[in-house]
């Protein structure tokens, strides 16, 4: 906790372990669950209790594990990556997303890439709507025109 306090955590961030986490009341770790950088010697339950007062504050909340004792932390979060290679394989079937190389800077690479394409089918749909809403105006015209011209 001593490293923590020095190198992670910040003048105003906290520094807890699990077990004082987990004997707050549910309303003392929800307010000051924002301030808490670092809770050491987390259990499974810790991480649950984390989750559950994140949620409520509007939190975007992920939890990673690699084994059946952390499953029920990542299946209350938003997102559960689970680590590829060394994660058991019943955790890995329960996963939102499976670190293949079980490197975190994998997350921000594949991040990146999601972003590209999900930027590159915007942009097509963008188009494939434009002329086709072209299109609609067109045969649209043609049929009023056609109408027109039968009608005389």
């Amino acid at each position: 906790m001593a490293f923590a306090r020095t190198k992670v955590a910040e003048a105003d961030d906290e520094v807890i372990e699990g077990v004082q986490f987990r004997n707050l009341s549910a309303e003392e770790g929800v307010a000051k669950i924002e301030n808490i950088r670092v809770t050491a010697r987390s259990s499974v339950p810790d991480k649950l209790l984390t989750v559950q007062s994140l949620k409520p504050k509007g939190y975007v909340v992920a939890v990673t594990g690699d084994g059946t004792n952390d499953a029920p932390a990542p299946k209350v979060a938003d997102i559960g990556p689970w680590m590829g290679i060394e994660g058991t394989k019943w955790a890995k079937e329960g996963s939102d997303i499976i670190i293949m190389d079980d490197n975190f800077t994998s997350v921000v690479t594949d991040q990146r890439w999601g972003r590209c394409v999900n930027n590159n089918i915007q942009k097509c749909l963008q188009f494939q709507l434009t002329v086709n809403f072209a299109a609609l105006i067109v045969n649209i015209f043609a049929a009023v025109q056609k109408f027109r011209n039968s009608s005389q």
